[in-house]
């Protein structure tokens, strides 16, 4: 692999990362799966995702040893499905 597309490789991980903890620690909104009620679905608003996009981060808890698993993340135009908490 070329030099050049590693460093691209490495700043698009650097962006997507960055907007991931974005996302967990500051969301628009926290929504519960309506599939799983252990999952939340954390979303928050970026203008820099295409032309404006939401990233989704879904969060599944194991309640009987208290650990926090991200599941998924993606990015969509409209949020759909979910309970807003």
């Amino acid at each position: 692999m070329s030099n050049t597309l590693l460093k691209l490789i490495r700043k698009l991980y650097q962006i997507i990362i960055s907007q991931l903890i974005e996302t967990i620690g500051n969301p628009d909104q926290v929504r519960q799966s309506n599939l799983d009620s252990s999952a939340l679905l954390f979303s928050k608003w970026f203008n820099s995702i295409r032309s404006g996009r939401y990233f989704i981060v879904v969060i599944v808890t194991d309640a009987l040893v208290q650990r926090h698993w991200i599941i998924t993340a993606y990015t969509a135009r409209k949020l759909a499905g979910g309970n807003q908490k």
